[in-house]
């Protein structure tokens, strides 16, 4: 009897212990008195993507320890980004210059265009449209990093894990590699991702990979010492003022793989592969929209001029899809004979803007754009 009365008390005694710690407040509580734990519901698939396979869901909800996709699940991390973003926006309030940003039709000051990110609403729509044919889905390669590196036919399940995390990377890389006169627009950022990839980091195609469909030749130039791309990558990350946008990324850049090929988890993988792909690309245009607007200014046009700053971001995204050499070329063909025939410089770009319009590529991110049911009329977000 006192035996019995014994190991009565040490089960109450052991069950009243974990009872007061915070297992109690775990899926171990019902085990340890003999109830089955509840599994959690997965979450839905967004779009029509496969159900079945989980894979980039995985790898969200168990990331590896150390990884981008790790710290990102951080409450600090989180609470970092949020003071910056906050303070980033308070400083630049202060600024009064206006921006004259023609892709929206109104004056936006230097408050306003420093500090916005990528919505994500505009983010969501996309994927979940993915099946409009922004990307013929049939013609690419998709891959998720498992061990064996298999390809799938199907796309992943794509859950609001996926969307939280894509958002969060892509407007870390923004708010790092943008600075006054040399902002990021949102809305051009999203045309672009929507025509590269409708923002599924797991699709290769066209020599593209990933999120930003990074190329080996733009890699080199934003990973490789010595090119232009790399020296303003550097000198945009070492401001101080921007250490909790990009901290983050700086152990990506440091560590870039030594392998030529992309097509590896390297570079598209949840865990480092896409925040490496996005800094990369987001790193790219800021550096052609710069070089651009050099260039543009090398030819008379002042940067008051009302559409100097839509003119740079077309230049920039033909930069992106066919290098800066063409992006020069188009400029110096349009100007060369308007030059001539008047001492008015801004006929470049009256005459100019109407044949970008005709430019098959910029011509596809506007019709995919268009091709985005709900989504918001601007993709511009601020904290």
């Amino acid at each position: 009897m006192a035996s019995r009365f014994r190991s009565i008390s040490i089960a109450i005694v052991f069950l009243m212990t974990i009872g007061s710690t915070e297992i109690a407040h775990s899926q171990l509580w019902p085990f340890a008195i003999g109830a089955r734990p509840a599994a959690p519901a997965p979450l839905a698939c967004l779009g029509t993507s496969n159900p079945n396979e989980r894979t980039v869901e995985n790898q969200l909800v168990n990331p590896a320890r150390g990884s981008f996709a790790w710290a990102w699940r951080q409450p600090a991390t989180l609470a970092n980004y949020t003071r910056a973003c906050q303070a980033e926006r308070l400083a630049a309030q202060r600024a009064v210059a206006p921006i004259n940003n023609g892709n929206l039709g109104v004056a936006r000051t230097v408050a306003a265009f420093h500090q916005a990110g990528l919505s994500r609403a505009c983010i969501r729509a996309a994927i979940v449209s993915r099946a409009n044919d922004n990307i013929p889905l049939n013609r690419v390669n998709r891959k998720v990093c498992t061990p064996t590196m298999r390809e799938l036919d199907t796309t992943p399940c794509m859950t609001e894990n996926y969307v939280n995390y894509t958002h969060f990377t892509i407007n870390s890389a923004v708010r790092c590699m943008s600075s006054p006169g040399n902002e990021i627009n949102p809305d051009i950022l999203f045309g672009m991702i929507n025509n590269e990839s409708a923002f599924m980091g797991f699709v290769q195609y066209s020599g593209g990979v990933g999120l930003m469909q990074l190329t080996s030749v733009a890699a080199r130039e934003v990973f490789n010492d010595g090119q232009a791309g790399r020296a303003h990558l550097d000198e945009m990350m070492s401001r101080p003022q921007k250490r909790a946008f990009c901290d983050p990324f700086r152990h990506l850049i440091s560590e870039v793989p030594e392998r030529a090929d992309l097509n590896n988890c390297a570079w598209f993988g949840m865990n480092n592969g896409v925040p490496r792909n996005v800094i990369a690309g987001v790193a790219l245009l800021s550096f052609y929209l710069k070089t651009m607007k050099e260039h543009i200014e090398s030819k008379g046009i002042s940067r008051s001029h009302r559409n100097f700053q839509l003119i740079a971001e077309q230049l920039a995204l033909v930069a992106y899809n066919a290098g800066p050499n063409a992006a020069r070329l188009v400029l110096d063909k349009l100007g060369a004979g308007a030059t001539a025939r008047s001492s008015d410089p801004a006929l470049l770009i009256r005459n100019g803007a109407t044949r970008w319009a005709r430019n098959t590529y910029l011509t596809d991110i506007r019709s995919h754009a268009a091709d985005v049911p709900n989504r918001p009329a601007s993709c511009w977000e601020t904290p």
